[in-house]
């Protein structure tokens, strides 16, 4: 089933990044965005703000595709366990933060 212009909507998540990692010298927040399509609650894009483009590929192929239906947690979890970097829980708060702005979406929605 592909997608139809106007079905998704992209949501932001931000958080801080720890001190004293190399990535901090260059940004000091990163950013995750997440788009959704709503109807099926997939995650069809992702892409995080980073140094190295190599990370926000990685992270990126976690989330696409991720079904929201689940929850974040899995989600976050995997990331967590695939992602051996020392900002991944900054990466993983922008998208709990992004995940929640979606939930709040969908229930001002109802």
């Amino acid at each position: 089933m592909g997608l139809q212009r106007g079905k998704t909507h992209l949501f932001s998540g931000h958080a801080q990044l720890p001190k004293g990692i190399p990535m901090q010298d260059h940004i000091q927040r990163t950013t995750a965005l997440l788009e959704i399509d709503i109807e099926r609650e997939i995650i069809v894009r992702a892409s995080f703000m980073t140094v190295l483009p190599h990370t926000g590929e990685f992270l990126s192929s976690i989330a696409e595709g991720y079904d929201l239906s689940r929850g974040i947690e899995p989600l976050v979890r995997e990331m967590e366990e695939r992602a051996h970097v020392a900002s991944i829980r900054a990466f993983t708060k922008a998208v709990e933060i992004a995940y929640q702005k979606y939930m709040d979406y969908k229930k001002a929605l109802r």
